[in-house]
């Protein structure tokens, strides 16, 4: 009886300690994966400063163009 009871405890143990290695290995593959994640927000965080410029220019050019068109619009309305 005492022997039997030992073995479950072995079994539940060596179960438990299973279940523990699989945990670590889930962990450092998260861990992992957070890392890259970390990386990729860099690199986007990166290329978005970057564009930050082209997106002003894009703005000051669309800006002029539409400037442009209110003043022809305005000098054709004028003519007629």
């Amino acid at each position: 009886m005492v022997e039997d009871k030992i073995n479950e405890v072995k079994i539940d143990l060596a179960v438990s300690t299973e279940k523990i290695n699989r945990l670590q290995e889930d962990m450092e593959q998260l861990t992992k994966s957070m890392a890259e994640l970390s990386k990729a927000i860099a690199e986007i965080n990166i290329t978005l400063s970057s564009s930050k410029g082209s997106i002003r220019m894009l703005m000051i050019v669309g800006s002029a163009c539409a400037a442009l068109g209110s003043a022809v619009a305005e000098l054709i309305h004028v003519w007629r």
